[in-house]
């Protein structure tokens, strides 16, 4: 047992000088905290208060405890718990308010937290009281900082508190709102002067307004709420206050949202902001980009909160489409990063719009907001305009190419308020206009209107064609910045010109001609494979030039990440113009495009299996090009766009000769290259085992390869499961899970292979089991455990009889009852999914009279893990995974109840008495029991979803 002069001398190894001790007794502290002894050591570390640091730690400690570990304390303990931080508050009372505002931080938090957890007490206003007496600076402090922790832990997620708690709570504070700002009004006109007590009072306001119980008629006419919105037009406010002041004003535009509960406090804010219209210009030439960022803030809650009323009503006071307008003041400001804070409420706009039904109201709400958008847009058109004096291509990983991706998704929400063709319109309008416009002006309306040329309707025969005319008339010299995006548009109307094939020499021409400047080669390669997806059929003569945009990416002397982007671009584009074409020629031209790639690779694999390695450069090509993940993902790019063979016109031809006679298989023209694939793959698998970003991507080249050949890869797959079960024995990479699953879903049909799949998936269940079986190893494997059930998954749709009657289908079972509880989507989710494809074969047994192999093994499973399955279901749902997994939790529920209806009854009934028991925070008996006569009502999913969520909600 730890002693508290073991704890002193820790927390002053903590704050010396030697970093070695600072290390270790921050590890030893940490663990300190864990254990029992810690509740009484803090305590003592604040009585004696012998120095600040031990104060603080002590004082931070119980509160960890008291979040983290309060199932530790006696219910008789609480009482004296309480009693005690309040007497440590009152010790710092008279201390320097500033100094231990930390310290009073922890401990009015620790109490806070304590509060909320014990269901029976009801009486937040006596434990404030005892600090309301005095007037001093210490006991406002003290004061001030309880009724700013209260409601903002109440609302924290940290609390399992359960809406039961946390609605009782909510209540008590509501009946107190009006005291409470009747208080803070004081204080504040009698310490107005004091900016600090004035900060903090703000701080308290966000938090108790967001209590949405709240009457808050009386605090819509309070003189608190006057005089923060008069604040708000004193520009020579200190920015932290303003700030602060801002926050709660957010809080309240969130109330503001129920027009009909708070319409009083939605009217008088909505005036207030109308009155600070004035005050945001001062701002904008005061260049307080702090205060702006505030003020911008209300205004776009405010626009939250009223937008459906602007739209439903916007004739009415509470719909004045100035709330609106009040955002165009905010995106013409100079800075993006104030027009980005705007971005969600025009999407938001557009999905209520999109909601009217009555075709005038429709129009005439066009009508209205059509302005708006223009305004907005036109603003855009100057916030993303380049700097006239920028070279080269933008960086995509530049702060302001990612503002200009986040803006183009705002133009395509709202561009059918103002119309497609008005869009484009405007924007031909400005490149016209000007008869000697800067490139950069250019540059951002085609950048604009490349955001619209997507929904243009085939029969447009005007606006896009002059504009594609202009651009194609550039000359050489232009700016490659306004020619990139230039291209970018010519590839984002890949329909329009499926309509206008008379255009489609042109494009590719001038697309292919633009591979000269290296610059443009990814751009022009991703336009062009745009373009060939949807029109390769009447693109196939120009595959000589795209080997020779191929040949100049591979030969560019300024090699990039950008450059090798292009390339991959250019190889998907030549293996789709291959697709549906003569089968021998489709086998010759994959073959010349993935020579090279295949002849590096092995040569690399070869240096590298031999012992050697080599030197590694991103800027130097010779070194890039020693990188296996160059020349995996070439061939990948390749497979991956290529139809598989069985898709392929000149299959489906052969086929229909012998009148699809199933074993008349037409041979794959490409098998001789997908042995050399396979053989390449394997030796880079071999030499590279260790390193699992390459054993990845080499995994995924073989998926699109086998992918490719169909049925007829099947004489790869022997020796493939072989190589894997060699590697993932040394290194048990999760990839090759996935690609076993790929190879369990193609070939377990097939008897020759099926005991080396049955293997394969033994030996990886087995070292996956190892590594779930480490501490927290199923949080720390989320892909193992995804890739893992995903096996599973294929051998129990592909080869259940073979599956179930091995022993690991047992252990899997087991194991995924502890991985209901990981929360972590994709792993999720396979093992909810593993389950209900296992649930689904036990129904499809008994509608088959149980002639089902493996029926007797997996009814074992259920009947002896049935509990533990709903359990482990349930314990998942409410407090461990995140509310999008709760529907998968419910479908293995419904299953399961489908299938073993009165078993699942006992099984739930157990469920929800142990939650009782175990979890005093939570649903009563009584709601228990009534979530266990719904789900066994449920007669759908959904239903059973929607109890489920329900349920949750007391417990979160």
């Amino acid at each position: 047992m730890e002693d508290i002069e073991t704890v002193y001398q820790a927390i002053e190894c903590l704050n010396g000088s030697v970093a070695e001790q600072s290390s270790a007794a921050a590890k030893w502290l940490s663990e300190f905290q864990g254990t029992l002894g810690a509740w009484r050591i803090s305590d003592e570390l604040l009585q004696h208060n012998r120095h600040y640091q031990a104060a603080y730690f002590g004082a931070q400690t119980i509160r960890t405890k008291i979040l983290k570990d309060f199932r530790e304390l006696p219910p008789e303990s609480y009482e004296s718990l309480r009693d005690s931080l309040v007497q440590h508050l009152k010790r710092v009372e008279a201390l320097n308010p500033d100094e231990f505002a930390v310290i009073v931080t922890q401990l009015a938090l620790a109490l806070a937290d304590l509060y909320l957890q014990v269901p029976e007490w009801i009486g937040i206003a006596d434990i404030v009281n005892l600090f309301n007496a005095a007037d001093s600076d210490g006991s406002l402090n003290i004061l001030l900082s309880l009724l700013r922790v209260f409601p903002e832990e109440l609302s924290s997620r940290y609390l399992k508190l359960g809406a039961n708690r946390r609605s009782a709570v909510q209540q008590e504070f509501a009946t107190h709102f009006d005291t409470v700002i009747n208080l803070l009004s004081h204080i504040l006109q009698t310490h107005q002067n004091n900016p600090n007590l004035v900060k903090k009072l703000m701080q308290c306001v966000g938090p108790w307004i967001n209590n949405p119980l709240n009457d808050t008629d009386n605090f819509a006419s309070s003189t608190l709420f006057q005089s923060m919105l008069a604040f708000l037009n004193n520009t020579n406010a200190p920015a932290d206050i303003y700030e602060c002041i801002c926050e709660a004003l957010c809080s309240a535009c969130l109330l503001c949202e129920d027009t009909t509960r708070h319409a009083k406090l939605a009217s008088v804010m909505q005036q207030g902001m109308y009155s600070t219209v004035n005050t945001f210009k001062a701002l904008v030439a005061l260049e307080d980009f702090e205060k702006l960022a505030s003020l911008a803030r209300v205004y776009v809650e405010l626009a939250e909160s009223l937008l459906e009323e602007c739209v439903n009503n916007p004739d009415k006071p509470l719909g004045d489409l100035r709330t609106i307008e009040l955002l165009i003041f905010v995106v013409e400001y100079h800075d993006f990063s104030l027009t980005e804070m705007t971005f969600n409420v025009w999407y938001r706009m557009s999905e209520f719009l999109f909601q009217v039904t009555d075709d005038d109201f429709y129009t005439h709400l066009l009508n209205q907001f059509r302005p708006i958008i223009e305004q907005f847009i036109m603003c855009l058109y100057r916030h993303c305009q380049l700097d006239v004096d920028f070279v080269g291509v933008p960086d995509e990983k530049d702060d302001f190419v990612e503002f200009r991706k986040r803006a183009s998704e705002s133009i395509k929400d709202v561009s059918f308020i103002i119309g497609t063709q008005n869009l484009l319109k405007n924007m031909l309008h400005l490149i016209t206009s000007d008869t000697n416009p800067r490139w950069n002006e250019l540059e951002s309306a085609i950048f604009i209107a490349s955001m619209a040329v997507g929904n243009v309707p085939g029969s447009e025969e005007t606006m896009l064609p002059h504009l594609l005319t202009i651009i194609f008339s550039m000359p050489e010299q232009t700016h490659v910045a306004l020619l990139n995006t230039s291209v970018e548009l010519v590839g984002n109307v890949p329909e329009w010109l499926e309509e206008h094939q008379e255009m489609l020499p042109k494009v590719f021409k001038w697309l292919i001609g633009l591979s000269s400047q290296e610059h443009l080669l990814k751009s022009a390669a991703e336009s062009i494979e745009n373009i060939a997806r949807i029109n390769y059929v009447h693109l196939r003569e120009y595959f000589p030039d795209l080997l020779v945009f191929l040949q100049r990416a591979q030969k560019a002397a300024f090699k990039s990440p950008m450059i090798e982007s292009a390339a991959l671009a250019m190889l998907r584009s030549c293996a789709i113009l291959l697709n549906d074409m003569n089968g021998a020629y489709i086998a010759e031209q994959l073959t010349l495009l993935c020579r090279d790639s295949l002849e590096r690779l092995e040569m690399i694999a070869t240096v590298r299996s031999a012992g050697h390695s080599f030197s590694t450069n991103e800027n130097d090509w010779n070194q890039v090009s020693t990188d296996p993940l160059v020349w995996l993902d070439r061939v990948t790019a390749v497979f991956k766009a290529l139809k598989p063979w069985n898709n392929q016109l000149a299959f489906q031809e052969e086929h229909n000769k012998t009148n699809g006679a199933p074993d008349q298989i037409p041979p794959c023209p490409w098998v001789t290259l997908g042995t050399q694939v396979c053989q390449s793959v394997a030796l880079a698998i071999q030499a590279y085992q260790d390193n699992y970003r390459i054993v990845e991507h080499a995994c995924r080249c073989s998926r699109y390869i086998i992918r490719s050949m169909g049925i007829q890869a099947v004489m790869f797959v022997g020796e493939l499961a072989t190589l894997t079960l060699q590697v993932y024995k040394a290194h048990p990479h999760s990839c090759f899970l996935y690609l076993a699953s790929v190879l369990v879903d193609e070939y377990a049909a097939f008897a020759e292979v099926l005991p080396q799949l049955i293997n394969l998936g033994e030996v990886i269940a087995s070292r996956s089991f190892v590594l779930f079986h480490e501490p927290q190893g199923f949080r720390n494997n989320p892909d193992t455990i995804d890739d893992l059930f995903r096996l599973a998954i294929r051998f129990v749709q592909r080869c259940p009889a073979a599956f179930f009657s091995q022993p690991f289908s047992r252990q899997l079972f087991e194991c995924g009852l502890f991985a209901l509880e990981v929360d972590h989507n994709e792993a999720h989710r396979s093992v909810t999914k593993f389950y209900i494809e296992t649930l689904c074969s036990i129904k499809m047994a008994k509608s088959a009279l149980n002639q089902y192999p493996a029926v007797e093994a997996v009814e074992s499973l259920f009947r002896e893990h049935g509990q533990q399955l709903v359990w482990h279901s349930l314990s998942g749902a409410l407090f461990f995974v995140n509310n999008s997994l709760k529907k998968d939790i419910a479908d293995v529920l419904f299953e399961a109840m489908t299938v073993y209806r009165e078993l699942f009854t006992t099984w739930l009934s157990n469920a929800v008495q142990r939650l009782a028991h175990e979890h005093r925070l939570g649903a009563t008996v009584e709601q228990l029991q009534n979530f266990h006569t719904k789900v066994l009502a449920s007669t759908r999913t959904n239903e059973l979803t929607a109890h489920l969520k329900d349920l949750c909600k007391l417990y979160s």
